[in-house]
C-alpha cells in the first residue's frame, strides 16, 4: 500500500475555479490542505470562495475594491505602476520560488500581502494568460471515457494525508452546468499519482496538484480558439480571444 502523503493544490491551472461550487473546492481543501487560486469572478461569486482563492485584478481600481469586498489579490500590472502598498511582486518572479513552497496565493486563510506580476511576454509579443496546450491529452482521455470519476471528499482526504495516496494520475473531480451559460462543464485533476515522473513538470508552480475547468462538449483548443471557452472562463479580459489584434 502506498503511504499517505501531503500535498499541496492548484485551483484553475485552466479555467475559473469560480465556475465550480463552493461545497466542492471545501471538499478538495478542506481544513488543512493548501494551495493557490484565482477567480476574475470575485464580484459575484461564492464569496466564501475568498478563502481558497486570490480576487485576480488588473488595476489599482479593481484592488481597492476587491480588498474593500474581503478579498486578497492577485494584480497584473497592466498599468505599470509598480508594486502598491500592501502588495509584494510574485516571488517566483523575484527569487524564483516555486509557488509549491511560496503558497502566497492561498486566499484569506493565508494572512499575507496582496502579489503583484508583471504581464507575461512571449517571444516579441506580451501574452496576458498562461494558457498553453499540453492538457489536450488530458482531456481526450476523459472524453474517451479513461479519467476515473472520484469523489471530491475522497481526494480531499488523499491531499490531507488522511488516506493512501491515489494511485490515479488524473481524476475527474465534479462536472455539472456552467453558472456563465449552462454548457456541461467538467473538473479534472491531474498529478495526484505519488511517482515523480507523473506529477506537474510545471517550473513556475512546482509538482502541485493541478485542476483544469474544461467544456465537456469540445476540445480545449477549439473553445480557446473559437471564444467557446468563455464556459469555463466566462468573459474574462486576458483570454487569448480576447486579446487577438483585429
Amino acid at each position: 500500500m502506498i503511504k499517505a502523503m501531503t500535498r499541496n493544490f492548484r485551483a484553475g491551472a485552466y479555467g475559473d475555479p469560480a465556475f465550480v461550487p463552493y461545497a466542492v473546492w471545501y471538499l478538495l481543501y478542506g481544513e488543512s490542505t493548501e494551495g493557490t487560486g484565482y477567480t476574475h469572478q470575485w464580484r459575484t461569486c461564492d464569496q466564501r470562495l475568498s478563502d481558497y482563492l486570490m480576487a485576480s485584478v488588473e488595476s489599482e481600481a479593481e484592488a481597492a475594491e476587491a480588498v474593500a469586498m474581503g478579498w486578497r489579490y492577485y494584480r497584473v500590472d497592466l498599468e505599470r505602476v509598480g508594486p502598491l502598498i500592501g502588495e509584494i511582486v510574485c516571488p517566483e518572479e523575484s527569487h524564483g520560488v516555486q509557488c509549491h513552497d511560496c503558497l502566497l496565493c492561498g486566499g484569506t486563510r493565508k494572512p499575507a500581502k496582496n502579489i503583484l506580476i508583471k504581464p507575461i511576454r512571449r517571444g516579441s509579443s506580451e501574452a496576458v494568460c498562461y494558457v498553453n496546450t499540453g492538457w489536450l491529452g488530458m482531456w481526450r482521455a476523459w472524453d474517451a471515457g479513461n479519467v476515473p470519476a472520484i469523489d471530491p471528499a475522497i481526494i480531499g482526504d488523499y491531499m490531507a494525508g488522511r488516506r493512501p495516496t491515489s494511485r490515479y494520475k488524473t481524476v475527474e473531480a465534479w462536472r455539472g452546468p456552467s453558472p456563465y451559460d449552462g454548457t456541461p462543464i467538467v473538473l479534472i485533476l491531474t498529478g495526484l499519482s505519488p511517482l515523480a515522473s507523473e506529477q506537474s513538470g510545471n517550473r513556475k508552480t512546482g509538482a502541485m496538484v493541478q485542476s483544469y475547468i474544461l467544456r465537456q462538449d469540445m476540445s480545449p483548443i477549439v473553445a480557446v480558439m473559437s471564444a467557446a471557452d468563455r464556459a469555463v472562463c466566462g468573459d474574462c479580459s486576458l483570454r487569448p480571444a480576447a486579446n487577438v489584434n483585429p
